[in-house]
């Protein structure tokens, strides 16, 4: 099963306000950060000189390696490259 066709099936089963819902809430919420979305890089010039300076599209952090995940948020992210 697709981390997307999960999310779509908790989304379905929310229930009002009780400690079901917010499980589903929080999985939900944790399922999303797996799914990558793209880093952005900064030029040379918005980076002040560092090569390769990213930044999340979730959180905003940046950071100058690449990781599987923002260092910040756990957002799963993808570089231009992959």
């Amino acid at each position: 099963m697709e981390i997307k066709e999960a999310i779509e099936i908790l989304t379905r089963l929310r229930f009002d306000d009780d400690d079901i819902s917010i499980a589903i809430e929080k999985a939900i919420y944790a399922l999303e950060k797996q799914m990558p979305q793209d880093a952005r890089i900064l030029s040379m010039s918005q980076a002040e000189g560092c090569v390769g300076y990213w930044v999340c599209p979730v959180c905003r952090s940046g950071w100058g390696d690449e990781f599987e995940y923002c260092p910040e948020c756990g957002q799963k992210v993808r570089y231009a490259d992959e």
